[in-house]
């Protein structure tokens, strides 16, 4: 089991965090629910071996009327070559959270797209060093 906390978007009411609660806890693998609409929260607890990545919870929550908004970490990572983006990506990979893994419009910049769980920056910098990457 798998506890988590998502920022969900369009929540406006405790009616329709309850209607998003019911929706989710009827999903395959759901074991409980806990939506709060006054911060725009989702408490989910769910099994990984059914619910296996959250691109399936971001459906669920986007069918049920909702959205989960995708937050941009921007990290300076030294010159940033065609190898070494691809060393970054390899090394994020196996970060639970990170959606994607590129470039920033300048180029300069690594851009990481994370699910808005409360990953925070530092443990992405420290998987990127573990890795030897300088960031």
């Amino acid at each position: 089991m798998r506890e988590l906390s998502i920022r969900v978007s369009g929540l406006t009411c405790a009616s329709c965090a309850a209607g998003l609660s019911q929706y989710l806890l009827k999903k395959s693998g759901v074991q409980s629910v806990n939506t709060n609409y006054a911060d725009a929260t989702l408490q989910i607890k769910y099994d990984e071996s059914v619910l296996t990545e959250l691109t399936q919870l971001e459906r669920y929550i986007h069918a049920a009327g909702f959205h989960v908004p995708i937050e941009t970490v921007l990290l300076q990572c030294g010159e940033l070559t065609d190898e070494a983006l691809t060393n970054c990506r390899r090394a994020l990979s196996g970060v639970f959270g990170v959606k994607s893994v590129g470039r920033d419009k300048t180029g300069e910049n690594l851009c990481v797209q994370t699910w808005p769980i409360r990953l925070n920056t530092t443990e992405l910098t420290n998987t990127l060093r573990r890795a030897g990457i300088s960031a």
